[in-house]
């Protein structure tokens, strides 16, 4: 009995399924590609993962089979009006070892994607049991393909990310990993904002930024090269840390850029007032002021809340008035802020400039 016989007795849907792959994966594919086995493979190869991502449902109702690669390969070898004539049965197991002999020769090609802060790396898990770990977004290399297109390919592929124009073809890692090379573009800046999404439901499981210091032999060099929740990053490393250092020399940049942002006073407005702005009022005439007080919380909210937004800001200027902004983020830094001097350098807001400017502005009104 054929391999497909012995699916289609307890799978019947799968005879669909199969046709439906051949149509979209095989027919119409060059003479060239059907008849070199590690092209054909490939192809099969993404064949395998539409599978996988398309049929999920109907494999856990145990209406479609959970199967290996070289098995769905077979199947669909021998069930293709096109493969089953190039590739007769007695050859078809045999390609396949050479394709997988083939794919440990293949250069793995990605990118390591770093946060405007450089701070932190853009990293994937594999989907599986047994790949609970980490690593960069890489892949291998296609027959003839460059490989620049190769690492963005992979990128878009694996994280839902596009930096084609963002890679410099000069600037790359390079590192040979159970006898393969892997050669990784450095790409930076990438804006965290660009949100990762799984392109491959059954090839990732997740897709993070990870910080940069807690990557395996980052603190210390001679230890973490095996750590089990990694693969493939330690060798990459050491590389890792002097362009980090490089770039943040050639920056300016002392540690990591960090902005102080102003929080909302936690004392009584009144005592905000008499300190701050009008220390000639009396007590007596503060405590006559429980309307505007209502007044105040309905425009501003509750006073005790631990930040206040830039929605927030533009809703109580509107409800006093001042619909037109005149926020300029040009100038703000150079009126309103000052440059700290600490470790980790940065802009530090002056909460005081800014009240005093709110009040002189509101006076003028």
């Amino acid at each position: 009995m054929s391999l497909s016989d012995k699916v289609y007795k307890t799978y019947p849907l799968m005879r669909s399924v199969v046709e439906e792959l051949d149509d979209r994966f095989i027919i119409g594919l060059d003479a060239k590609v059907l008849t070199d086995s590690r092209l054909i493979f490939f192809k099969i190869q993404k064949a395998f993962w539409y599978y996988k991502d398309h049929f999920e449902k109907e494999i856990k109702d145990k209406k479609a089979p959970g199967m290996s690669l070289e098995m769905f390969g077979q199947l669909l070898i021998e069930e293709s009006a096109v493969l089953s004539r190039i590739y007769p049965h007695n050859l078809r197991e045999s390609k396949y070892k050479e394709w997988q002999d083939y794919l440990k020769r293949v250069p793995r090609l990605g990118a390591i994607c770093i946060n405007p802060s450089l701070d932190k790396v853009l990293m994937i898990q594999p989907f599986g049991r047994n790949r609970k770990c980490l690593q960069f977004p890489r892949g291998k290399l296609h027959a003839g393909e460059d490989h620049v297109k190769a690492a963005a390919r992979e990128v878009w592929e694996e994280c839902g990310i596009r930096i084609e124009n963002l890679i410099d073809d000069s600037n790359f890692f390079e590192s040979v990993i159970d006898t393969t090379l892997h050669k990784l573009y450095v790409v930076y800046p990438v804006m965290e904002e660009l949100v990762p999404t799984i392109q491959c439901n059954k090839e990732i499981e997740q897709i993070l930024w990870h910080p940069i210091d807690e990557l395996p032999g980052w603190t210390n060099l001679s230890s973490g090269w095996e750590d089990k929740n990694f693969f493939g990053v330690a060798p990459f490393v050491p590389m890792l840390k002097n362009f980090i250092k490089r770039t943040r020399k050639e920056r300016g940049m002392v540690g990591q850029a960090t902005i102080s942002i102003l929080k909302r006073p936690q004392v009584p407005v009144q005592q905000v007032l008499k300190q701050k702005l009008l220390p000639s009022v009396t007590d007596e005439a503060l405590s006559e002021g429980s309307a505007d007080d209502q007044l105040n919380s309905e425009t501003f909210g509750n006073e005790t809340s631990d930040r206040w937004s830039f929605e927030d800001m533009i809703s109580a200027n509107e409800k006093l008035g001042m619909r037109a902004s005149t926020f300029d983020d040009k100038t703000f830094d150079a009126q309103f802020s000052t440059v700290t001097t600490t470790k980790k350098n940065g802009l530090s807001i002056d909460g005081d400039a800014i009240l005093r400017a709110f009040i002189d502005a509101w006076n003028s009104k």
